[in-house]
């Protein structure tokens, strides 16, 4: 059995979605910063929000914020599930990742994999993305390998004895 219990699963997974959260926040906030200039975390999180609700979110203030912050944190969350439930079925994912260089390793892919999914796949039937520059892209790729990939691999992963 990969976890003692189900308990077990949950704990990981519930710490590794909160730590990718509170990581993609500053990750969210860098990207602002180093791209457009401007470090904003209320019209990051209201941007989130506007997703669900439209443009109004942006006028919103701190409810629209909020909001938009609790859906990151489910983002988050759900996430660290997906990957859990992956390396709960993947004897070769649980095989790899016993040592650090290996859960490194699977973070640096599965990160990258997250923001493209959400990107090019999830985010635009929702809202309106526009274009990439290579300058966002790849900073963005290395943003989700550092704050979303590698937490999570490293939480979820069954440790070496």
């Amino acid at each position: 059995m990969v976890w003692s219990n189900g308990r077990d699963f949950v704990s990981k997974v519930v710490t590794a979605g909160l730590t990718v959260g509170v990581l993609d926040s500053f990750g969210a906030i860098a990207h602002s910063l180093i791209i457009r200039g401007q470090a904003r975390p209320i019209a990051i999180f209201q941007g989130i929000a506007s997703v669900l609700i439209g443009e109004g979110a942006m006028s919103g203030g701190l409810t629209t914020a909020s909001l938009g912050l609790a859906m990151h944190f489910c983002v988050a969350l759900t996430w660290a599930a997906v990957y859990g439930v992956i390396y709960s079925r993947s004897g070769w994912l649980r095989s790899a990742t016993r040592s650090t260089a290996g859960a490194v390793a699977a973070g640096f892919v599965f990160g990258p994999f997250v923001w493209l999914l959400m990107r090019f796949v999830v985010l635009p039937p929702l809202t309106e993305t526009g274009p990439v520059h290579l300058g966002s892209f790849l900073l963005m790729v290395l943003v989700h390998m550092l704050c979303v990939g590698l937490p999570i691999a490293s939480i979820v992963r069954a440790r070496s004895t």
